[in-house]
């Protein structure tokens, strides 16, 4: 296991110097500027270079986790059984998940938070909320379609 998470770690260090630029949108074909994607393939749903790499980085850095999870556990067993002490590894475990837990909890709430400000923001887009701009929204731009009153 040490040896693999050896492999692996470099393998993701040097992933993250591979990493490919951000996309961009044009209307220009003949853009050779790195990242360049044209706007007419937008709702080609094939995978970019940039979603790829990062796909693969975020799974390698799942299994360097839980590697070195395992890593640790076992070492604190091994521990235990040579020297006769008390083992450790489901409290490391634990503790582990804990942190998991507590990770993922935090990303909830980050994304309903973020889903409330959006909401928030179309509402008051769409005249409802505090402002008072009576336009209609076009989910199409996000945009709202300005009205204007004559005196």
């Amino acid at each position: 296991v040490g040896l693999l998470l050896l492999l692996v770690v470099s393998f993701q260090t040097a992933n993250g110097f591979l990493r490919p630029p951000r996309e961009f949108y044009t209307d220009d074909e003949h853009d050779t500027t790195p990242g360049a994607v044209l706007r007419s393939s937008m709702n080609d749903k094939s995978m970019t270079a940039r979603t790829l790499w990062y796909l693969v980085h975020g799974m390698c850095g799942l299994l360097v986790f839980a590697l070195g999870s395992y890593q640790v556990r076992s070492g604190l067993g091994l521990f235990s059984r040579r020297y006769g002490t008390p083992d450790w590894g489901t409290v490391y475990i634990a503790y582990v998940g804990w942190l998991v837990g507590i990770m993922l909890i935090g990303k909830a709430l980050m994304k309903w938070k973020e889903r409330q400000s959006k909401l928030s923001s179309m509402e008051i887009q769409m005249g409802r909320g505090e402002g008072g701009n009576r336009g209609v929204y076009d989910p199409e731009n996000d945009l709202t379609v300005a009205q204007f009153e004559t005196v």
